[in-house]
């Protein structure tokens, strides 16, 4: 899993021109943009079992969105601001720019779509990019064979067998901490069938 099939530019203001094979991503796109607020949403489409993520993104400049877009997320744990959590998460960055989701959101649709193909958009107000992918079935026990490590990990993760308490207890409470400036700890919302 190293590179996309396809790449395309799409006007978010008018997200039918683009997605016509698949009209039901319209609308959700249209309602993102109308938010202003940066997130993230998992649509999946029962007849084609495809998921898409799409990540509106406000803040970001038109060249950090293709790049994000043309970028392959990498799986990798991450501990929560206070430290007593640690959790498989899929990032995409670019140049100090960090989108972040929990990989469960998106892994189990990812690998269990039955044609392997998957799409992924970027956009602010002004630019899109939409990503289509396909995963093998090297790709999928690659995938399958790195969750299980991360989350095997994750889910025997002693904090107090890795931090020392002084470092504990700086970080307690951090939880309710802004995020970090660049970072966009988003949360997926599934999508209405």
């Amino acid at each position: 899993m190293s590179s996309f099939i396809s790449t395309h530019r799409f006007d978010p203001q008018h997200p039918e021109n683009f997605f016509v094979k698949r009209m039901s991503l319209a609308p959700i796109i249209k309602e993102m943009v109308g938010t202003r607020a940066a997130y993230c949403r998992l649509a999946t489409r029962r007849e084609a079992d495809r998921p898409e993520l799409l990540f509106f993104l406000p803040s970001v400049s038109d060249e950090s969105i293709e790049a994000l877009a043309r970028d392959f997320p990498s799986l990798h744990n991450s501990y929560s601001p206070d430290c007593m959590h640690l959790a498989p998460q899929f990032t995409w960055g670019q140049e100090g720019l960090f989108v972040v989701i929990m990989a469960g959101d998106f892994f189990y649709d990812l690998t269990e779509s039955k044609r392997g193909g998957f799409g992924i958009a970027f956009f602010n107000e002004r630019v899109g990019y939409y990503s289509h992918g396909r995963l093998n079935k090297f790709d999928k026990e690659c995938l399958w064979e790195n969750m299980n490590v991360l989350s095997s990990y994750s889910m025997n993760y002693r904090p107090y067998r890795e931090w020392s308490e002084e470092y504990l207890e700086e970080h307690r409470g951090k939880n309710d901490a802004p995020p970090e400036p660049g970072t966009f700890p988003l949360n997926v919302i599934p999508a209405e069938g």
